[in-house]
């Protein structure tokens, strides 16, 4: 019984890679005759975008992500010396803290839990802010102790949730953008809206 049980699933096998293999060529022929030339609506619209000659494309780096944070605020000139810092380490809170940072006319600026990467120091020492807020709790950022955040002020809640809410209590407004806590692909996208409408994100 075992033997016949194995021989049958080999054929199963066999059969099931040929009905595998034909439906990928049947896929691919109906593909090439749809664009063919014969089908100009199809070529048309699955053509290269041609990218407008007068546009250019400015790339914004660091050697980290700290770095870039800190030269994204030179690329953008800010000319008040508002800084909104939020943890480097994970994104919720970067995701509301950037939103109110647009909203105070202020720069995003990313920190380590334990302590503010030297560039991002060498920042607030170049520009001394007259306002800070750090945006989390101590899980996420707890150097307190460092003299460029001992003024600031802390918007945290009791999670991700919570904190971006306390954010929101900061934008007063009845419009108000959500996304997903949980991932940042969406809150990501949603954050350019969001500073654009001058509306709080929350989670």
């Amino acid at each position: 019984i075992g033997r016949d049980r194995d021989r049958y699933i080999d054929k199963w096998r066999e059969r099931r890679k040929d009905s595998i293999f034909m439906e990928l060529l049947i896929t691919a022929m109906i593909l090439t005759s749809l664009l063919s030339p014969q089908n100009p609506d199809l070529m048309e619209a699955v053509k290269p975008v041609e990218v407008p000659a007068e546009l250019t494309v400015e790339r914004i780096a660091g050697e980290d992500r700290y770095e870039t944070a800190v030269n994204v605020g030179h690329f953008l000139e800010y000319k008040g010396n508002k800084v909104v810092l939020a943890s480097g380490e994970n994104f919720p809170d970067a995701l509301s803290a950037g939103v109110y940072a647009n909203h105070i006319g202020g720069r995003l600026l990313l920190t380590g839990k334990e302590g503010i990467p030297e560039k991002v120091q060498e920042e607030l020492s170049r520009i001394k802010p007259e306002y800070t807020a750090v945006i989390g709790g101590d899980k996420a950022i707890s150097d307190f102790g460092s003299p460029y955040i001992q003024e600031s002020e802390v918007i945290f809640g009791k999670n991700r949730y919570e904190t971006a809410l306390e954010v929101a209590a900061k934008m007063p407004g009845v419009k108000m953008a959500y996304a997903s806590g949980e991932d940042f692909p969406a809150a990501l996208s949603a954050g350019p809206i969001a500073s654009k409408e001058d509306m709080p994100l929350l989670l």
